[in-house]
């Protein structure tokens, strides 16, 4: 059973985007939701303005707000010149123990909080890649226009696979059970899009399509979630799949992270990480070419899960890297034994 906490603070916060831009914001609640002593989830609720909103929130996709994982606007209507809008957010799972390190009842949390404004502008509870945004909503009258997000939902496939030992040369890749798989079905004369999207039907996957090539969903992992994209490339006969780190790498810590990846990357049989030295972007890759032949719904599971376990594997030690001050080679000890 579930318990949650609420305290109206009304005090103003700077948060920071990748580019470590101010984004000042005026918080008006805080909640912790727990399950008897243990913290699940730490949430804030702010207000700021519709031209503040439009030029630097919805603009830049800042608190994770991408077009994939916004519901529609409730009314069909849009936002109006006043008055404030109230975004309310959600801190990234896997950032709450670096929180609760230093409170752990509403209280301290709502204290810690106020304290980050003496704390440098590169503490990651202070980024706004670290909240997840659960809906944007404006009064109107009696009611609130505005929308929600997947995040709210929570509606997250879950790996329902384990993973096993990171392969090396010496090593089988990793594998998929495939008596878990779903059963085949006529596949022929079928675009490879809407083979990958048969196939995320099948396995209860919700998935949106903002491209004519690309569909993106969300995985949660036992270490955080993610956003996922599935592109097809059909003049090349080709699936990619592509799970993106939930955080960006501050530019101080480009090369430790690049090392951390390049270790990371060395002996892997299926799949690599790569990095965007352009804005810190992080994510692992998987591939198939079929030119010739035909891609079944259980060569779409071998790309897709073996991905994003081992893009779960690793992002406890990858924020470990970023944010506690880990080097790359004990990080990769940590996870890889």
């Amino acid at each position: 059973m579930t318990n949650t906490t609420y305290r109206r603070l009304e005090r103003d916060l700077t948060l920071y985007d990748s580019q470590h831009e101010p984004l000042t914001v005026k918080v008006i609640n805080l909640a912790l939701i727990q399950a008897g002593e243990t913290v699940n989830a730490c949430q804030l609720t702010w207000q700021i303005s519709p031209e503040l909103y439009s030029q630097r929130v919805d603009s830049a996709g800042l608190f994770n707000l991408q077009p994939a994982v916004r519901g529609p606007m409730r009314l069909a209507e849009q936002f109006q010149p006043e008055p404030n809008l109230e975004i309310e957010a959600r801190l990234r799972p896997e950032l709450l123990p670096q929180l609760l390190e230093h409170a752990t009842t509403i209280d301290e949390v709502v204290s810690y909080l106020l304290e980050l404004a003496y704390e440098p502008a590169d503490n990651p509870l202070l980024a706004t890649e670290s909240w997840l945004a659960l809906s944007v909503k404006q009064a109107k009258g009696a009611v609130k226009i505005g929308y929600k997000t997947s995040w709210a939902d929570g509606m997250l496939p879950t790996a329902s696979a384990e993973s096993r030992t990171r392969p090396s040369i010496f090593d089988d890749p990793v594998v998929v059970n495939r008596a878990d798989m779903p059963a085949e079905v006529d596949l022929e004369g079928q675009s490879i899009l809407s083979k990958v999207a048969q196939f995320f039907q099948q396995d209860e996957w919700p998935y949106t399509q903002n491209d004519p090539h690309v569909l993106a969903t969300q995985f949660q992992g036992a270490n955080g979630q993610f956003n996922c994209y599935a592109q097809a490339r059909e003049a090349e006969q080709q699936f990619v799949f592509y799970s993106v780190c939930s955080i960006k790498a501050p530019a101080a810590k480009y090369f430790t992270v690049a090392e951390f990846l390049t270790r990371a990357n060395y002996g892997m049989i299926i799949g690599n990480f790569e990095f965007d030295f352009r804005d810190g972007e992080i994510r692992y890759k998987t591939s198939i070419d079929v030119e010739g032949d035909t891609l079944t719904l259980a060569l779409i599971k071998q790309v897709v899960y073996p991905n994003v376990l081992m893009m779960d594997r690793y992002l406890s030690g990858l924020m470990k890297v970023i944010y506690g001050g880990l080097s790359p080679e004990a990080a990769i000890e940590l996870i890889e034994g």
